[in-house]
Order: C-alpha cells, then structure tokens, then sequence
C-alpha cells in the first residue's frame, strides 16, 4: 500500500534528503512575475509539506482542502438553470408550499454552514 507521500510524489518529511534539486520557497523570494511566484510555491517541498500536515493533523483551511477537490475530481457547478417549468406550472397550492418550505430548509443549512466555516465566504441570496 503506498503512502500518502508517495501518492503525492513528495518526500517523506521525516527522512532527509541531502540530494533534493527541487526549488523550495526561499528560491521564490526574487521572483517578480506574480505567475511564476504561485508556480514556485506549489512546487516547493515546504507548501506540499504544510498541505500534507494540514491534512493530517485536519487545521488545513476549508478553502484549500476544497480547492484540492476541485482539482482532483473537478469542480461542481456553481449554478443550475432551470428551463423547463411546466412542472412548476401545474403545482397545486399544496405542492407549492412544499417545495418553497425545502427550499427555505436548505437556504437555512446554506446560512448555517457559512456561519460555521470561518475562512469562505458564502452568499445566498
């Protein structure tokens, strides 16, 4: 079974490697395009380290972790739209308040998930 290092094809923190050619953060200190700055961050020993750790010991930021997700399996639709509403045309009353009172129970899950996570702002509206 392989480790969570090799999965991520980083060293292991724990055993160092005195032949490591990989850039690390300090080389990214001259650096003065924006781009090539982010590039050299995200390929240094020391951010994969913290991304590992923050997986581990689970203090990552919620919107890192997400952001991970999004790249490994792709990110989900922001929005949805709705183009057939003949369904919603023949609701009875009865139907109508059943689903505007699901869709109220979710915005209050949505405002209470915002509430809960400190770093991501979320808006509903």
């Amino acid at each position: 079974m392989k480790s969570l290092y090799d999965s991520l094809d980083i060293p292991d923190p724990r055993v160092a490697d005195p032949a490591e050619t990989e850039l690390g953060i300090r080389d990214a200190i001259d650096v003065t395009d924006p781009q090539e700055f982010c590039r050299l961050i995200v390929r240094s020993r020391e951010f994969k380290q913290y991304v590992v750790n923050g997986f581990v010991l689970g203090d990552i930021p919620s919107a890192i972790a997400c952001r991970i997700m999004d790249h490994a399996w792709g990110k989900p639709v922001e929005r949805v739209e709705v183009n057939n509403t003949s369904e919603l045309e023949n609701l009875t009353p009865a139907m109508a308040v059943e689903k505007l009172e699901r869709v109220q129970h979710m915005l209050e899950l949505l405002r209470r998930a915002q509430l809960e996570d400190d770093g991501d702002v979320v808006s509903v509206h």
